[in-house]
């Protein structure tokens, strides 16, 4: 007669975005019986089976009327950027999510550029280029934004345009 059943491997994948269905790749849910055996078992059922929203913490794992959980992250989905800053100085996200700042007259170059998303479970994984050497006023310079979520999917590709301002 089963006793319990554990998960013993979580699945490979434990977070997701909103709109994507549990993956049970690589779980491996042990059954243990009342004699003291145990053995990895095929044939379980889980719930949600259905898309994923970010109120789902954790699945539901049944076999023979016993169940166990396992817990999962589900992100928004919904991931841009909340800030953006060239050397201290902070960009203006225009309608079309495109950001631009000007950096005051005399700035001969980019030291740093820095970017924060709305997610706090996003990264921001390039900064395209990241800094540039030699910068001279009246022109422009464009940066590409790639923002990322913890599951790896990009959500989001942004410009930055930068430009030093004459005297």
């Amino acid at each position: 007669m089963l006793a319990n059943i554990v998960i013993s491997t979580p699945p490979t994948k434990t977070t997701y975005t909103a709109g994507q269905v549990f993956d049970p790749t690589g779980m491996v849910v042990t059954a243990t019986f009342e004699d003291g055996t145990s053995k990895a078992v095929t044939g379980y059922t889980y719930e949600p089976a259905d898309a994923l929203e970010t109120t789902d913490t954790e699945i539901t794992v049944s076999y023979g009327g016993k169940t166990a959980t396992q817990a999962v992250t589900v992100l928004s989905g919904d991931v841009s950027l909340a800030s953006v800053t060239v050397d201290s100085v902070s960009a203006v996200k225009g309608e079309d999510d495109n950001w631009t700042v000007e950096l005051p007259a005399g700035t001969t170059s980019v030291e740093e550029i820095e970017a924060v998303a709305t997610d706090a479970d996003a990264t921001i994984t390039s900064i395209t280029p990241d800094a540039f050497e030699t910068v001279e006023a009246g022109q422009e310079y464009v940066s590409t934004i790639v923002v990322t979520a913890e599951d790896g999917v990009t959500t989001g590709t942004y410009t930055l345009t930068i430009t030093v301002a004459t005297e």
